[in-house]
């Protein structure tokens, strides 16, 4: 029960108390066995008490309602409250997402950043584009001018091989008829042929016999000095690779040059072999052993992994051989792209590999090299150990006339080779 109830309770008992009195003092009523009667006095006190009692309860009726009306405000209050939490939760979420929003636009501001700098270094490329852009038109502009100037020629020379097939022609018909004339001159003419055609079978006889006897008596090996052991061998001499465990190829043996026992790596010679290739290309290796060729990556890394080796660089430019030796010589297998170990050099053709020490193998789908902004083997249309990007590219493409061809800088500068050669041999033998 409420505290507002019970005071409504006691004021109905007062009520009732005050009406139970008055009746008792009206006349008529009948007096109850054993009860005493109160007298008027008694009666007078009664109500006194009871009108004070009942002026009481509504006052107390009064402060009760006024306390029931601040209730409901504490209660109205406790919702506000409440709200303004809910409310204060909603804020503390939205500051949160505002310190998140701060962070990323702090990251972007950085990528802006990086980015301006990106912008920065692709306008200095490009300002170092340009000269090299006129550059490479200055030169297809004399290029142009060159072959129209060889056409000409051709044109010029054409006529006059024309010309020279009519004097010619003129010549056989009065050689023929001298023939007819001198019938017996042409018949000494004739046997003299056959005579020369003889000694010719008689020159291939003996050609066929000692090529016989080369292979008969030629090696097995690839060993320095053996030419004391092979008097008659040739500079060249291809034999199988078994010998060298892991490997199962051919190789071309220089017999020759500082005593022999050169395995050749790289030849070019002729130029009739594209060495502008990918990666599986140069893995594996291309070309022939009779002409230009590479031997392969893999093939090298295998021979090199066995015991030491020394390499033999040779170039030729404008007639001149020159040689670079280098005292030491490995490349790293495949999982390492290859990369380039020489030691100490020596030589005539000057030290042009050293700045490729320690670099890995690159093609032109795959860039290894150092250069962020271009690939050196695309760029300079071979495949080599580029750094960023090179001193020398004997695989480069084959009689260019600038730094894209077989460039070994300190002989050919810009210019490209017309003969190069690779070959390594085995240290302490």
């Amino acid at each position: 029960m409420g505290l507002r109830d019970l005071f409504t309770t006691a004021r109905l008992v007062s009520l009732l108390v005050m009406t139970t009195t008055t009746s008792s003092a009206t006349p008529g009523w009948a007096q109850t066995s054993g009860l005493s009667v109160p007298s008027a006095h008694d009666l007078n006190n009664t109500s006194q008490i009871l009108l004070r009692l009942s002026l009481f309860m509504d006052r107390l009726d009064l402060r009760l309602e006024t306390m029931d009306a601040k209730m409901n405000n504490i209660e109205r209050v406790d919702i506000k409250l409440k709200t303004m939490e809910l409310k204060i939760k909603s804020l503390d979420a939205i500051t949160n997402n505002i310190d998140r929003l701060d962070v990323k636009l702090e990251t972007i501001e950085a990528k802006i950043k990086n980015i301006d700098r990106l912008d920065a270094k692709l306008e200095t490329i490009e300002a170092k584009m340009q000269p090299l852009e006129d550059s490479l038109k200055d030169k297809f502009n004399r290029t142009k001018k060159e072959m129209e100037e060889l056409w000409a020629g051709i044109l010029i020379l054409t006529n006059t091989i024309e010309d020279h097939i009519s004097v010619m022609k003129s010549d056989v018909k009065n050689s023929w008829q001298q023939f007819q004339l001198n019938t017996e001159e042409n018949a000494s003419k004739t046997i003299n042929a056959f005579q020369s055609v003889a000694k010719k079978l008689n020159n291939t006889f003996v050609e066929r016999f000692k090529s016989a006897y080369t292979d008969l008596f030629s090696p097995q090996i690839c060993n320095k000095n053996g030419l004391l052991f092979y008097p008659y061998l040739a500079q060249y001499t291809v034999i199988g690779g078994k010998e060298i465990p892991g490997l199962d190829t051919e190789i071309l043996c220089d017999t020759v040059t500082d005593r022999g026992g050169w395995i050749v790596i790289q030849r070019r010679v002729t130029g009739e072999v594209d060495f502008y290739r990918g990666w599986a290309s140069y893995k594996a290796g291309f070309g022939s052993v009779d002409n230009d060729f590479w031997l392969g990556n893999d093939n090298i890394h295998t021979i090199t992994s066995i015991g030491q080796y020394e390499l033999r660089v040779e170039i030729k430019y404008r007639g001149e051989s020159k040689f670079a030796n280098y005292g030491n010589f490995s490349i790293d297998g495949g999982k390492e792209s290859y990369t380039l170990h020489v030691g100490s050099y020596s030589g005539t053709a000057g030290d042009s590999l050293e700045y490729q020490n320690g670099q890995n193998f690159s093609t032109f789908d795959h860039d290894n090299d150092l250069l962020k902004y271009s690939n050196c083997a695309e760029f300079y249309h071979g495949a080599w150990w580029y750094k960023d990007c090179h001193h020398s590219n004997l695989n480069g493409r084959w009689g260019s006339g600038n730094t894209a061809g077989l460039v070994w800088l300190n002989t050919t500068g810009c210019k490209s080779a017309e003969f190069s050669e690779m070959k390594i041999r085995r240290l302490n033998e």
